[in-house]
């Protein structure tokens, strides 16, 4: 057995619980009520209760709503996997009034027909009257049941204020007449309780003067005029013990809507009370829910309170991240600041290296100038000695075209001089060859 398990089958006790701590005790004495208003009254209605009573009591005050109980609360506890966020807490919450309507309001009606039926059928009585114990039971059901809901309520509170803790800011908006509220339900509790109590008062009244009635107008037909009014005396004293013995009945039953209006009142003092500490547990410095929730305008008070609260929770955790963020961003300005601080002794120290660079650039150039200078005129010399130089190249070149001639007139005298030559050595050769011809050996 899971731990949902648990909690249903132990509320689903509890609130057979509750049925039976209200409606056990005062079966008797509607079950007497409802046979004097049949006529069935002193020791015949003491007969008719001890006879009648018991297989209503086990059929319709244990059976009927342990059954009814078993479904509405499993119903309403089971967790489903299709419930959207307060689904669950919006079934608890109906919850005790859909189980005093369904338990109370049925078995007392069911209960009425049961009795009435019966006593008609054992003690020959109309069967028609069946209609005034239906009647009985449905006053005694409506009565019974405004208790009835508001003690469940009380019950099912822990688990609705679990159930709340879950989703703390959800606001329920629910409707009908199983969700009320304090505009109506006060007003609906009282009116409904009365009338059903003089209803009952009135039933039993009734009945009571149209019996005895009959039994004049019978003890005048049948003694005539003689005997009338010791009759009239002798009813009377016997109607006004009887009416007497009913309506302290009834008296006792309209103590239920008193019960009920304190309880009411108690309810709506324990919401009060549990605002109340809430808000002094604020004030002392402690953030304490309400331990309450309904459907009615108190509840909307502790919603709105719990809400408030969560809020308040949120606040210092909210504060917490913010200083968070904020040490943090004091420790990242902090360490810019550092780097910032290390970046100017950085940058001075360029600047003081650029300033000595600068100043190394400023001599270089002035040297540079120098030396451009220097070069300058050297340039101004080499381009004069240059243009010096290609006058002299240029007569240079006038002279080897000179030379050049010569030498070409050179050669062409050294080529006719070789021809010449040739020309002697071939004038030699042939005197020598002459001489040889002309001195023979």
């Amino acid at each position: 057995m899971n731990a949902d398990d648990k909690v249903i089958q132990e509320y689903r006790g509890r609130a057979l619980k509750v049925f039976m701590s209200w409606v056990l005790p005062v079966a008797p004495i509607a079950a007497y009520l409802n046979g004097m208003a049949m006529g069935v009254a002193g020791m015949s209605g003491l007969i008719a209760v001890a006879w009648v009573l018991p297989p209503i009591i086990v059929g319709l005050g244990i059976a009927y709503p342990a059954l009814v109980l078993h479904v509405l609360v499993e119903r309403a506890l089971r967790p489903r996997p299709d419930d959207a966020p307060g689904a669950r807490l919006e079934r608890i919450l109906r919850l005790p009034w859909r189980a005093a309507v369904a338990s109370s309001w049925g078995a007392w009606t069911l209960g009425g027909v049961w009795f009435s039926l019966h006593v008609c059928l054992l003690w020959q009585k109309d069967v028609s009257q069946v209609v005034l114990g239906t009647l009985i039971g449905v006053c005694f059901g409506v009565v019974l049941g405004f208790p009835i809901g508001v003690t469940l309520e009380k019950v099912l509170l822990p688990v609705a204020l679990e159930e709340q803790r879950k989703d703390p800011t959800l606001a329920l908006k629910g409707g009908g007449f199983f969700w009320p509220r304090q505009a109506w339900f006060m007003p609906v509790t009282f009116i409904g309780s009365s009338v059903c109590a003089l209803l009952l008062s009135g039933c039993v009244v009734l009945v009571k003067l149209r019996g005895a009635r009959d039994e004049l107008h019978q003890a005048l037909v049948a003694e005539g005029a003689h005997g009338s009014a010791e009759a009239l005396m002798g009813m009377g004293g016997a109607l006004a013990g009887e009416l007497a013995f009913g309506l302290a009945w009834v008296g006792g039953l309209l103590a239920i809507p008193a019960v009920t209006t304190w309880m009411l009142a108690r309810r709506q003092a324990s919401a009060a009370g549990a605002v109340g500490v809430a808000i002094e547990s604020l004030s002392a410095g402690r953030v304490v829910s309400p331990a309450w929730i309904s459907t009615d305008e108190m509840g909307d008070l502790s919603a709105g309170m719990n809400t408030v609260l969560v809020r308040l929770r949120q606040l210092p955790l909210s504060l917490n991240a913010s200083a968070t963020r904020l040490s943090s961003a004091g420790r990242h300005l902090r360490d810019s600041h550092d780097e910032h601080q290390q970046s100017l002794v950085r940058q001075a120290s360029a600047l003081h290296e650029a300033q000595m660079t600068s100043e190394e650039i400023r001599r270089t150039s002035l040297m540079a100038v120098e030396q451009a200078e220097a070069v300058l005129q050297v340039a101004r010399r080499s381009e004069l000695l240059g243009q010096q130089g290609e006058a002299a190249v240029e007569r240079s070149l006038t002279g080897l075209t000179d030379i050049r001639r010569v030498v070409d007139g050179i050669q062409e005298r050294l080529t006719r001089l070789a021809q010449s030559t040739s020309q002697i050595g071939e004038i030699t050769e042939s005197v020598k060859d002459l001489a040889d011809q002309s001195h023979p050996r």
